[in-house]
């Protein structure tokens, strides 16, 4: 049976993706994904036009835009206080002020990140200066984090778990060993990795982060960034019914979605069924 009670769900779709030429694409995507939702929930919407442009500051692409998208999405969250949180489209950094909100009233949150890459670069660190490329690595750097949030909520590395990595940079490599981040491959056994993860007792709750690239382009749409990303519709299933089955999940998110084709947007929502309003 699904955790996910309407009562309590917010259910949140945003284009927030600035700097790239592929922003329409990504808009188009999450309405897509909007009107599934919509159909069960009600759905707010962030929309944000995505052609503009401002300075970088802090050695981060169009900061000020991106500071003003993410402030947004935690106030509006402090206010409305729910307990789930499901987060539609956008760029990945959008998960930060969701994964802040939640860290807020589940100190104990635990965040699994599919991704094909690490986004656990700093500003010092990134040669594109996409924030997009720094989501995670801002949610584990208090200094990074406190240039858009000032509530301390920012995570600790043995609080995370990467999936399906598979363009992962020197330096973000080094990152993992160095602080011990729990990894699991597009291949591995996913019982096993939960079950080592999630062993505390009680399970703490955990979030999971989708960006859409961890898919094979062949079986669904995805920006695929020219690297051979491994997981199918089923394996991605797979992950989020057995992390259900190790740990309470009170929120996920499916970033970067250019899929519009009606069918194969429910084939991909019909991967979280357990989790739906």
């Amino acid at each position: 049976m699904s955790q996910f009670d309407p009562a309590t769900t917010e259910v949140l779709a945003t284009n927030l993706w600035f700097g790239s030429q592929n922003a329409a694409r990504l808009s188009a995507g999450t309405i897509a994904l909007e009107e599934i939702y919509a159909r069960r929930q009600m759905v707010r919407c962030f929309y944000v036009n995505c052609s503009r442009q401002s300075a970088a500051v802090h050695d981060i692409r169009d900061f000020r835009l991106y500071r003003k998208g993410l402030r947004a999405v935690r106030s509006y969250l402090a206010r409305r206080r729910p307990e789930r949180v499901i987060l539609l489209g956008g760029g990945c950094a959008v998960s930060v002020p969701v994964i802040a909100y939640l860290r807020s009233i589940y100190p104990r949150l635990r965040v699994v990140w599919l991704d094909a890459h690490g986004d656990l670069h700093l500003p010092s660190t990134s040669r594109s200066k996409y924030v997009h490329g720094m989501a995670l690595g801002m949610l584990l750097d208090p200094a990074t984090y406190t240039m858009f949030f000032s509530d301390g909520q920012h995570l600790t590395p043995e609080t995370v778990a990467l999936c399906g990595q598979k363009a992962l940079d020197p330096y973000e490599h080094q990152f993992i060993v160095d602080r011990r981040i729990a990894t699991m491959a597009c291949d591995d056994r996913a019982e096993l990795f939960a079950g080592s993860f999630f062993g505390d007792t009680p399970p703490p709750p955990v979030y999971v982060h989708v960006d859409l690239d961890v898919l094979h382009p062949d079986v669904y749409l995805n920006p695929k960034c020219d690297i051979p990303a491994g997981l199918d519709l089923a394996k991605l299933a797979e992950i989020v019914a057995t992390i259900h089955r190790f740990a309470p999940i009170v929120g996920y998110s499916i970033a970067e979605n250019f899929e519009t084709d009606p069918r194969k947007v429910a084939e991909l929502v019909e991967a979280f069924r357990l989790l739906s309003p």
